[in-house]
């Protein structure tokens, strides 16, 4: 939510939240049935593919006709970067990366709105960021350069400036300086992020996870395991 305000602030970027256009317009329903991703695509053809993208790109320009830059923070995005690159070219992907053990102790300790039963147990919540993790790796390995920009949580709040120069120009904009001031936005935010977007970027956020290291033991030795953290 951070990453979209900073880029909202820019006259040519409409923050259009989290849409679920993507997985509605993809489908995941072949045959009146519902199939998990990647499954549907066994069957789908070229021309399939792009109504379907054509679609999304419609729902989404009807949202901000003017704006040359929208964009689509849906986490679950994350499963589909290589379909959505493969049919938009021109899409540019930001992966905000933070510490895994703060974002596994930000996803437990909030209640989302729609069930998120991972969240609810700290290994489950561990295996499920760890597979996260190896899929990230994988489409920041084979995704070409300009398409999938790796954006650190941590540096990102402690020099602003430099990582939002290095987003705009991932994007193909020009520097504007009220991307320096996120908490100014005036749009409307429906995540549970809503409260720290509207205040001045801080630091107080990271290595969170050590003030309750003992009570997270069950999470740290899950992402241990699976290779995600170091000793």
């Amino acid at each position: 939510t951070l990453t979209e305000t900073i880029l909202s602030r820019h006259s040519q970027v409409y923050a259009a939240g989290e849409l679920n256009d993507l997985t509605r317009v993809y489908g995941l329903r072949t045959q009146g049935l519902e199939m998990g991703f990647p499954k549907p695509f066994e069957a789908i053809t070229a021309e399939e593919f792009r109504r379907a993208t054509a679609s999304y790109l419609d729902r989404v320009r009807k949202l901000a006709p003017d704006s040359p830059r929208i964009t689509d923070k849906m986490p679950v995005n994350y499963v589909m970067l290589g379909l959505i690159w493969a049919t938009m070219p021109g899409a540019r992907v930001i992966y905000t990366k933070r510490n895994p053990m703060d974002v596994c102790l930000s996803n437990f300790t909030r209640l989302f709105e729609r069930s998120q039963a991972h969240s609810y147990d700290l290994q489950e919540l561990g295996r499920v960021y760890a597979a996260h993790a190896r899929i990230m790796d994988h489409w920041g390995s084979v995704l070409p350069d300009d398409a999938f920009l790796t954006l650190p949580y941590d540096e990102l709040v402690e020099d602003t400036e430099g990582w939002t120069r290095k987003m705009l120009e991932h994007c193909a904009l020009e520097w504007e300086a009220a991307c320096l001031s996120s908490h100014e936005a005036k749009r409307r935010v429906r995540t549970a992020s809503i409260l720290q977007v509207r205040e001045k970027i801080y630091t107080t956020s990271r290595e969170k996870w050590r003030r309750y290291a003992d009570e997270l033991e069950p999470l740290r030795a899950q992402l241990l395991a699976a290779g995600v953290v170091a000793d």
